[in-house]
């Protein structure tokens, strides 16, 4: 399996994109591999907000299989890092929702209702039939 991360190529490369945000950039503390960002990234069609926020549950599913451990003096945790993971998908799910969220586009026709079109003033000013 193979881990790269260029930032040169950061502007044409999703990968290196997703990289970039959930920081997995250090080549001696990879994260995840090409395979399984690629692999993310063609099933969500290289949406890159969604690949980080698949990312994110995978790795919270990893860590929370994680022991906590205590040998000698020696002490290994992992419930920091699980709740780092956890704020981390917090803001690719609210970063994805204000970014797709159809309701910032503006309507694309006019509106057909008026505000109080319907009020009792207006139907009064119309002629009896």
């Amino acid at each position: 399996m193979a881990w790269t991360y260029k930032p040169e190529d950061m502007a044409t490369s999703p990968r290196d994109q997703v990289r970039f945000r959930l920081g997995d950039t250090d080549v001696n503390d990879p994260q995840f591999q090409d395979e399984e960002i690629d692999f993310i990234l063609t099933l969500r069609k290289d949406d890159v907000m969604a690949v980080c926020y698949d990312c994110c549950t995978v790795m919270i599913a990893r860590i929370s299989g994680m022991v906590d451990y205590k040998l000698g003096p020696y002490t290994e945790t992992s419930s920091a890092s699980l709740g780092n993971w956890q704020a981390l998908l917090v803001t690719f799910a609210n970063g994805s929702i204000n970014c797709y969220a159809p309701v910032m586009l503006e309507p694309l026709t006019k509106p057909v209702f008026n505000y109080d079109m319907m009020s009792r003033d207006i139907c009064e000013d119309r002629p009896d039939e």
